[in-house]
């Protein structure tokens, strides 16, 4: 392929130039077509065929992690929100047993091993990230939890129904109830708990008007 680069951008317009590039091209094809598919097993064979791990997880509640207003204004002049989110010995636990786990799996196979990053051991980095594999660890950005369910207003902000602890007519709907979080998207689950949380609210008024109307006929 770098043989077929050079001549393509390197070669004289001649008919020659053009019959050499054009023979070059298709010898390049035919060996990606023929030679490709045999690649994974000469490096096996040789040794040196690498798979990379990549996680992707969301972390435990974590309560240093903190939403606060802060100094800084928009431009209607409302404080911005500070994100402090902080990463608990759970998180990086977590994924150095997984990793000992599909090492001692695969040993057991005789399939191969697992190369276990170094910070997973240190215990002076609380999480890193390669560069060559993703840019930050981010993920999927869903932040959760500000606002989560608990029966108890000391670990909640929200009872079981959504309503704020505390007020009888305030409700919260979305990912900020979530008392834990999965890995994948939490899109469902929200809709699951609006469709709940609507069908309670509806209820609720149905049953106040019942109540009005008792009144008034009596």
């Amino acid at each position: 392929m770098k043989l077929y680069n050079d001549l393509k951008h390197t070669l004289n317009p001649t008919n020659l130039g053009r019959g050499l590039w054009r023979g070059t091209k298709q010898s390049a094809v035919w060996l990606q077509k023929y030679v490709d598919p045999l690649r994974p097993w000469a490096l096996t064979k040789l040794g040196r065929r690498e798979l990379a791990i990549i996680v992707r997880a969301e972390q435990a509640p974590n309560p240093d992690s903190r939403v606060y207003l802060g100094a800084e204004t928009d431009a209607l002049g409302m404080p911005k929100l500070v994100l402090d989110w902080r990463f608990s010995e759970i998180d990086k636990r977590s994924v150095r047993i997984a990793t000992q786990t599909l090492d001692a799996e695969l040993r057991r196979l005789k399939w191969g091993y697992v190369e276990m990053a170094d910070w997973l051991n240190d215990p002076s980095i609380p999480w890193q990230t390669d560069p060559l594999i993703s840019s930050h660890h981010i993920g999927g950005y869903h932040h959760m939890g500000t606002t989560r369910m608990h029966a108890n207003p000391r670990y909640g902000v929200v009872d079981e129904s959504c309503r704020v602890h505390g007020i009888a007519n305030l409700y919260v709907a979305g990912s900020s109830v979530f008392p834990v979080s999965g890995w994948a998207n939490p899109t469902l689950t929200i809709a699951a708990l609006s469709l709940r949380l609507g069908d309670h609210i509806k209820a609720a008024l149905d049953s106040d008007a019942m109540k009005v109307r008792a009144v008034v006929l009596s």
